[in-house]
């Protein structure tokens, strides 16, 4: 949703919004859709000038905001909402938070808040463990509707084989992790551990599974053997749908499913079976009507499957989640994958993490081992299943709910681990971490050029696996003036250098890792018309698309001087004439683009990240990789796109770089620091990670957690 702009209330004053809404985005930034919410409530109510109406209603969105599906009515919780965008002066001592429940008490908000939640209302006030709590009628269905459907899951019995007999599905997994496993980019067979071993386990022993891991840990190949296991064991294709809550992230699993298959050597008929699945959006599986805003598919109209698989489940708000288990079919596998420790979806709800909380530990009942004992794959003994610390009898007394039906996998193959070990601090919420990163701290020095133009001199090639680069001291405010006097007034000069020396480290310069200089591959590329059908050409396409995801810059903030369009602008006006001397549009040769809306009939997806690239003809395409090669598309082929050599930590979710500069705004109090954004940037990082802000920043950031109720 757009935030506050300034001409937003003039124009609501223009179609009469009453004062109530006027004060209510003004000193809360709603944004302008929940704004007008506030508007239509009140006036439906009859209220269009109470402000103690509006107060309440602007807090429940700003419960909305942080993830919560309710507001709950303590005066503590309600004054800190409260006090946060109505803060107490010595004039105004602000709101009283006990006078306003007092008058919810006496029903003074009736017309619009009931305690039915038959009525016809809005609002619903329900009491839950003794707590009262304002929910919108939407999110109060879904809560009950995901509650009823959890209930449902967890009431069956823990272990359902998918074959009764569990010697096919030992032979099964023996076939796909010894006898005839997946391989590595390398060519060699890709070695599970125990822990990714009892998770293709414990899918094919219980119809009920989540498997929640970070970065790296090997969810897809784990997602891979159990789609060959079931296939192994006669489930048909038609019997299985994979889901993704983006078309992204859909495709990528398309790819790597189908690319893990190619590796495992001639196809048999099981494994050519599954070239047949194709994973997609729940909204497309579930066959959202827009005319209608629902979907075709409900608990009375189901998908008509075995086995459900989704994948990045942690980005699933609790109304689509609900939707989506509404659908499923009671006596239906489901198996949910996700990390609990990243960003918490978009929308209000974190049903993902509200399963398996931060620091909640696998259990599993003595017959859930020893199912595992006998279904071990040769060459793993079963003593490893409590050797590897991972799987271990559980006595009762100690079970929760989700016993035997969740799995931690926790051995990072990606990381550094410098990467792994400041992550680690990170997520437990450890200030540590800023006497961590005290030694690692990145010089930074202000020098000029034989022209006399200011630079920020970083030796960025020295920043090793993680480094601090500290933003307390700029340099004097003319000497940025003078160095950047064409930067536009929303984005600080010293940020504008920044960019500029990191953009010529990474895209100008040899990458430590002794590959080609990005503007090598970009000299060498040229864009084809169609099809890459000339060996030289493929070469060189293929060059540079492997090294889109070299290095990125990630923001918190999508605007603002400290934002993804400032960055690029940034990087943009330093690296054109670099890379594209002679180019005089919005567009020049070698600037990365990411794709911002599904295109299906293009195979391009919302997140999708490609290249600019000029012809022969002089004519300007994009080129975005493949699995069966670099693609190239006509410039007005393609949907929205935006540049991309900076971009926010809420968009690299999925994806992984080798080298990422993390920008952390500086004002502390910023309401999207937290701690589940700075692991997730931290942990899109594969070889290095450079962390740009205060420590006042990092402490703030480190400190708060996004707990969605």
């Amino acid at each position: 949703m757009p935030e506050l702009r300034p001409n937003q209330l003039q124009d609501l004053r223009a179609l009469g919004a009453p004062e109530a809404c006027l004060w209510a985005m003004e000193r809360a930034g709603l944004s302008e859709a929940d704004a007008l919410t506030v508007r239509d409530v009140l006036e439906a109510a009859g209220c269009p000038g109470d402000a103690g109406a509006a107060a309440l209603l602007t807090c429940l969105f700003l419960a909305l905001r942080e993830g919560h599906l309710s507001l709950p009515l303590e005066a503590l919780r309600v004054r800190r909402c409260l006090e946060s965008f109505l803060p107490p002066t010595e004039e105004e001592p602000g709101p009283s938070p006990e006078l306003l429940l007092e008058a919810l008490e006496r029903g003074r908000f009736d017309a619009f808040i009931s305690r039915d939640p038959n009525a016809c209302v809005p609002v619903i006030l329900q009491v839950e463990d003794g707590v009262p709590r304002l929910y919108f009628q939407k999110y109060w269905r879904a809560a009950r509707r995901l509650g009823q459907r959890l209930d449902a899951l967890l009431s069956r019995p823990a272990l359902k084989p998918a074959d009764g007999d569990l010697g096919r599905i030992r032979t099964a997994l023996n076939e796909v992790l010894v006898l005839k496993p997946i391989r590595n980019a390398q060519g060699d067979p890709l070695q599970f551990n125990a822990g990714q071993i009892a998770a293709v386990a414990l899918a094919l022993l219980s119809d009920f599974l989540i498997i929640s891991g970070g970065p790296g840990v090997g969810k897809t190949s784990v997602i891979v053997c159990l789609l060959r296991c079931l296939s192994r064991l006669g489930w048909r294709p038609g019997d299985i749908r994979m889901a993704a809550p983006t078309g992204l992230a859909a495709q990528r699993i398309q790819d790597s499913i189908r690319l893990s298959l190619n590796s495992a050597g001639p196809l048999g008929p099981e494994d050519e079976a599954l070239m047949a699945i194709e994973p997609a959006t729940i909204h497309r599986i579930l066959q959202f009507r827009p005319s209608r805003n629902n979907f075709f598919h409900t608990a009375s109209r189901p998908l008509p499957i075995r086995a459900l698989i989704v994948d990045e489940t942690s980005m699933i708000d609790a109304t689509l989640m609900a939707a989506l288990l509404d659908a499923t079919p009671p006596d239906a596998r489901l198996i949910l994958i996700g990390d609990r420790d990243q960003l918490p979806p978009v929308e209000a709800g974190a049903p993902f993490r509200r399963l398996v909380g931060a620091g909640w530990e696998p259990g599993f009942s003595p017959a859930a081992v020893e199912a595992l004992s006998r279904v071990w794959p040769e060459g793993c003994p079963p003593a490893e299943i409590t050797a590897a610390g991972e799987i271990s009898a559980q006595p009762a007394a100690t079970a929760f709910a989700m016993r035997d039906r969740f799995v931690l996998l926790s051995r990072n193959y990606r990381s550094a681990p410098d990467i792994q070990s400041l992550a680690a601090l990170v997520n437990a919420g450890d200030l540590s971490a800023v006497e961590w990163l005290e030694p690692r701290t990145l010089s930074m020095n202000w020098t000029k050029d034989e022209s006399g133009t200011l630079r920020a001199d970083v030796d960025w090639s020295s920043a090793g696996e993680v480094r601090w680069l500290r933003l307390e001291s700029p340099p004097p405010r003319p000497a940025l003036e003078e160095a950047a006097p064409d930067a536009s007034p929303s984005l600080p000069a010293a940020i504008a250098l920044m960019a500029a020396s990191w953009a010529e480290a990474q895209y100008l310069r040899a990458p430590m890792s002794g590959e080609r200089p990005w503007r090598h591959l970009v000299r060498e590329a040229l864009a084809p018309s169609s099809a890459i059908d000339s060996p030289i050409a493929r070469q060189s396409c293929e060059a540079i698309v492997n090294g889109l995801n070299r290095a990125r810059a990630l923001t918190i903030l999508r605007e603002g001087p400290f934002g993804a369009g400032a960055i690029n602008a940034a990087i943009s006006r330093f690296l054109r004439p670099h890379l594209d001397p002679v180019s005089r549009g919005p567009l020049f040769a070698g600037q990365i683009i990411m794709i911002v809306r599904n295109d299906y009939d293009a195979g391009l997806f919302n997140g999708q990240v490609g290249v600019v690239l000029r012809g022969c003809d002089g004519a300007y395409r994009a080129v975005f990789p493949r699995p069966e090669g670099p693609r190239a598309f006509a410039l007005e082929a393609l949907p929205p796109f935006e540049t991309a050599f900076a971009t926010t930590v809420h968009k690299s979710q999925g994806s992984e770089y080798d080298h990422v500069w993390m920008i952390l705004p500086p004002d502390p109090a910023q309401p999207l620091l937290s701690r589940e954004i700075l692991f997730t940037g931290l942990t899109r990082a594969r070889r290095g990670v450079v962390i740009s802000g205060g420590q006042d920043v990092l402490r703030s950031a480190i400190e708060r957690a996004r707990r969605a109720e």
